[in-house]
């Protein structure tokens, strides 16, 4: 339970401790999963080490698809997937992330 803090944060009533009160801080809520299928477009020499280590802390179920540099990168299928040609890429459902950081970003919401 929070009790009012002012603008550097609420103080909790249990703890005394003071959490931030920032609108792009908030409390996780354990109830909150992802839904849909998740899937983790990566080649092992990429920056896609990243993204795999938020897929983790997040706790998320994905499936990996190891993109081959080269021909493979540049196919129609994977141009679709992300029009740059480049890993890592999410697709969750109708929704593709791709570069590392906006997938970290996306995960953490």
């Amino acid at each position: 339970m929070l009790a009012a803090g002012g603008e550097h944060g609420a103080v909790r009533a249990d703890t005394g401790v003071r959490a931030p009160t920032h609108p792009l801080i908030q409390p996780t809520n354990p109830e909150r999963t992802m839904t849909g299928e998740l899937i983790f477009y990566t080649n092992p020499m990429s920056r896609g080490r990243i993204a795999r280590w938020m897929l983790e802390e997040a706790g998320a179920a994905y499936r990996t698809e190891v993109v081959e540099y080269g021909p493979m990168m540049k196919s129609e299928a994977y141009l679709a997937v992300n029009p740059m040609g480049k890993v890592p890429a999410i697709r969750h459902g109708d929704t593709v992330v791709t570069e590392a950081a906006a997938i970290c970003a996306y995960l953490a919401d």
